[in-house]
């Protein structure tokens, strides 16, 4: 293809008529040439949105994170009220 593709520009740039060439093979070469374009900007709105997930998702990450790392905290504070608690209470009837 690539080979077609060049010799549509060899043939239209020897009639410099660049890409407003009537021959057949220039206009074919025009809807490859419209085609590959289309499809970059569809693979480039494409990543925009990926793009745009990623860091959403992202900042999701972080933020669940930040919930976990607060959940232990909380437990880990939880655990060793009860813990000092039970000390206490054990310590009480003892005496």
């Amino acid at each position: 293809m690539l080979w077609h593709v060049q010799s549509l520009y060899t043939h239209c740039s020897r009639h410099s008529c660049r890409a407003f060439c009537s021959a057949p093979e220039t206009q074919t070469g025009n809807v490859l040439w419209q085609g590959i374009y289309d499809k970059r900007q569809r693979t480039e709105v494409e990543m925009a949105k990926r793009d745009q997930e990623l860091k959403q998702l992202q900042g999701w990450r972080s933020t669940v994170q930040s919930l976990l790392e607060r959940f232990q905290e909380l437990t880990s504070a939880s655990a060793a009220v009860t813990a000092a608690a039970a000390e206490a209470g054990a310590a009480t009837p003892g005496q």
